[in-house]
């Protein structure tokens, strides 16, 4: 109407071939300016990290499996490389998501995801990523690390060492005798002293964290938190492993087990 009557009056009518497509450029412009002004560009997420260090028989590896989960906004691409040897694949999300792409009952959505194995790095392409989009993603990996709970002391009450290169929050230890230990606030490269803790109370935190989990990592998980002689540690500072440069992770929890060593 606003064209008709404003713009192209009667007796102007030729102007409808100028005024329509102007209009039409101008909306377009304010819908793109108003999608970046709500959803901006990249995105963000969070990820949840169950990693399994070896520091014995001379393996210095860390086995990690990570879920992550995203939400994006406008995209000016979305291929990435990871560095890591690693296997990727695409989760499901609830169908009642309306940002989600792809569903536990749609059959994949139309989407396909590409990866490619190029010296050693993992080349991905495809739908892993969408502009205004929710997705998320299991990464396993596995990574060299010199980091490790250390035993200083070998009798009487446990006095431990952490030499990853991140604190960590909280960490449990189980000795041989089946007595939990516990720390809190640990700093990379300095001895601390575990005091005791009962099943109970372990069991009640080691719960919450094996919900944050899907239910594979929570399966792994279950199997390997009561070991005698190893450690659970909880940390939000330690690294996970990057997919695509947009994303900006807000938390990376991550849950360390191993085994306890004595140098």
């Amino acid at each position: 109407p606003v064209n008709l009557f404003v713009f192209a009056k009667s007796g102007r009518r030729h102007r409808l071939f100028i005024t329509t497509p102007l209009i039409s450029l101008a909306t377009s412009l304010l819908l793109i300016g108003l999608i970046l002004l709500m959803d901006g560009f990249g995105g963000r997420g969070v990820r949840a990290v169950l990693m399994e260090v070896r520091p014995d028989n001379g393996e210095n590896s860390a086995y990690l499996h990570q879920e992550q989960f995203s939400r994006t906004g406008v995209l000016t691409g979305a291929s990435f490389t990871l560095n890591e040897a690693a296997t990727l694949s695409p989760v499901p999300i609830n169908p009642d998501n309306r940002w989600a792409r792809l569903t536990t009952n749609n059959n994949g959505g139309g989407s396909g995801y590409s990866v490619e194995f190029v010296d050693g790095k993992l080349k991905t392409s495809g739908d892993w990523y969408q502009s205004r989009s929710e997705q998320g993603q299991v990464l396993d990996s596995v990574v060299p690390t010199r980091g490790r709970i250390e035993r200083a002391s070998p009798a009487g009450n446990p006095q431990l060492l952490s030499t990853f290169d991140f604190p960590i929050e909280t960490l449990f230890y189980r000795d041989s005798t089946d007595q939990w230990w516990r720390a809190d606030n640990l700093v990379p490269g300095n001895r601390f002293q575990p005091v005791q803790a009962t099943a109970s109370d372990v069991a009640i935190i080691l719960n919450e964290e094996e919900s944050r989990f899907g239910k594979r990592n929570q399966e792994l998980f279950s199997r390997v938190r009561n070991r005698p002689g190893c450690f659970v540690a909880i940390t939000t500072a330690a690294p996970g492993v990057d997919t695509f440069k947009g994303i900006k992770w807000k938390e990376t929890r991550t849950i360390i087990t191993g085994p306890v060593v004595q140098p």
